[in-house]
Order: C-alpha cells, then sequence, then structure tokens
C-alpha cells in the first residue's frame, strides 16, 4: 500500500537536483565550451522535434494548443532540458520519473526498468500537477546502461469525472476525479500493452478515441527523444553524456541565479481575490510575499 504522506516528505527533496557524484564532475570537466554548445543546442532541437511529433500525432485540443511539456532527464531523474509549451509543467516534470526510480529501481518493487518500457502516470500525489496532466515516461538505454529518461506530458481535456471535462466543478473529493493512475508500465519491448489502454480508454468512455490517440502521442514523442539520445551517445559517448547533463544543470542554476541577484532585495506583495471553490459561492482572499535576498527567493503564501 502507498505511503502517500511519505511521497509527499520525499517529493520535496525531488523537486531539487540530486548532488552530483565526483565521476559526473570529472566527465563536465571535459566538456569544453564549444562543444558544450554544439551539443546541447542538439539536445533542444531534439525536445523541439519530439515535441513537434507529439503534437502533430496527438488530437486534443489543449495539445495543439500547447499545454505540454517534452523533457529530458539525466539518469537521475533530474530534468536537463525541455520543450515546454506551459513552463509550469517543466517544474514538476522531474517528479513522477523520481518516483519511479525510487519505487522500481532503489525500492523493492518487482516491478523492473528495461530497454523498451514505457510507464504512464496521471496520479497528483505521485508527483503530477493534477488529473487532467497525464504523462509518458521512458527510460533510455545505451548497451544495457540506463543514461536518461524521457517524459511528454499534456493536459489531457477528459478524466472520466463527475462530469465531463477533466476538472469537475461539482467535485467534492478526489474520488470524483475520475482516472488516477500511479505510474504503471503501459509499454513493454518498445510495444504498447493492449490490455493497458483498453483499462484508460475505459476509465475515460466519453471520449474514447481521443485517449487513446494522445495516449500513443506521448509514447511515440518519448520514443522519438529516446532514439535521438541513444544517436547522441553513440556519437559522444556516454561519459561525456553524463557530462553534458551535469553541465547543464549547473549553467541552468547558475543563470537562475545569476537573474536573480540582478534584482533588487526586498519584500513584494501581492493580494489577490477569488469568488468560488468551485460549487460554491464564496469570497476567498490569497496574500503572497515575495521575500528575495541575493540569489535566492522565498514564496510566502
Amino acid at each position: 500500500m502507498l505511503d502517500y504522506v511519505a511521497i509527499q516528505k520525499s517529493m520535496i527533496e525531488w523537486m531539487r537536483p540530486e548532488e552530483a557524484t565526483e565521476e559526473e564532475l570529472k566527465y563536465s570537466e571535459r566538456i569544453g565550451p564549444g562543444t558544450y554548445e554544439v551539443y546541447s543546442n542538439k539536445l533542444d532541437v531534439a525536445l523541439d522535434e519530439a515535441r513537434t511529433v507529439f503534437v502533430r500525432t496527438g488530437v486534443s485540443s489543449l495539445l495543439k494548443s500547447g499545454d505540454l511539456v517534452v523533457g529530458l532527464h539525466n539518469s537521475k531523474g533530474d530534468l536537463v532540458t525541455a520543450s515546454c509549451g506551459t513552463y509550469i509543467h517543466a517544474a514538476i516534470a522531474q517528479l513522477p520519473v523520481k518516483y519511479i526510480i525510487d519505487l522500481h529501481i532503489n525500492g523493492s518493487s518487482n516491478v523492473k526498468v528495461r530497454p523498451g518500457d514505457i510507464f504512464y502516470t496521471n496520479e497528483a500525489l505521485v508527483g503530477g500537477l493534477h488529473n487532467p496532466d497525464q504523462t509518458a515516461i521512458m527510460p533510455i538505454f545505451v548497451e544495457e546502461e540506463l543514461v536518461a529518461w524521457a517524459s511528454a506530458a499534456v493536459h489531457q481535456p477528459e478524466t472520466g469525472a463527475i462530469e465531463p471535462g477533466g476538472m469537475p466543478q461539482t467535485a467534492t473529493s478526489r474520488h470524483d476525479e475520475g482516472m488516477r493512475l500511479t505510474p504503471i508500465k503501459l509499454a513493454e519491448n518498445y510495444e504498447i500493452r493492449d490490455d493497458l489502454m483498453d483499462m484508460m480508454v475505459n476509465f475515460i468512455s466519453r471520449a474514447p478515441q481521443m485517449q487513446e490517440i494522445d495516449v500513443r502521442a506521448r509514447c511515440t514523442a518519448v520514443d522519438k527523444l529516446r532514439v535521438r539520445v541513444t544517436e547522441l551517445a553513440e556519437d559522444i559517448g556516454t561519459e561525456n553524456l553524463h557530462g553534458l547533463f551535469r553541465k547543464m544543470i549547473d549553467a541552468a542554476e547558475s543563470g537562475a541565479r545569476a537573474r536573480i541577484s540582478s534584482w533588487t532585495d526586498g519584500v513584494y506583495r501581492s493580494v489577490a481575490f477569488v469568488d468560488t471553490t468551485g460549487r460554491d459561492e464564496t469570497l476567498l482572499k490569497v496574500a503572497l510575499a515575495v521575500h528575495k535576498k541575493g540569489d535566492s527567493i522565498h514564496l510566502d503564501i
């Protein structure tokens, strides 16, 4: 039985990048400025290609409008880079990946992670944003070594909830919100399992064709990214690939901290009002204070 309280505590740590190993730092030092520029751009292009494939093979309105993310993660689950339609998805993309690592690689689960697997989830309590956001996650292996993960998520307009539309206004508990999948192994040996696809289509019986087509679109996107990352690893070697990932993560952090440091220190406040809790009219005050000091920001809601 899942311990959701323990998972919630773990996710606080999973939001942060894992500590770099000595090997990663050594491999990262090999990557010169020119090599970094060329191969980091290759990864960004690969992600944009996977995102284009994702959009063109899916059918739902929110997929076409860009409420999605295609992400590339290192072997420990940290997001390296992403092609986003909405950036909030990038912030949480690594949580379900690390859940799979924690449970199925580092834990005692009898589910194994092998080449050709694709996992699938939409459960908010194990890292998703909310039920409509469904995510496909694929491990990337090079010669039996797990080198990376690919993820593809999009807001699905139907979840099989108590009312149509995926975000039920009349819901009074999680049990009214429709399908909630903890990560399941949807595909094995590069082939989607018919039984699990049928299960999801049964859950989303108001829009069965949209569900199946968009699930396949997610799987197509992560597999396209897998192919490109595998090609890159064959070009530069897995050690340099690990070094490139670490350098990109470190560059993103240092760039973000430099941007924050350029802003004026202080406390910035904003107040908003909400006139409904969903099914009931009410008036709620939401106050936010942003404390900025040096290269850090603290949000006090």
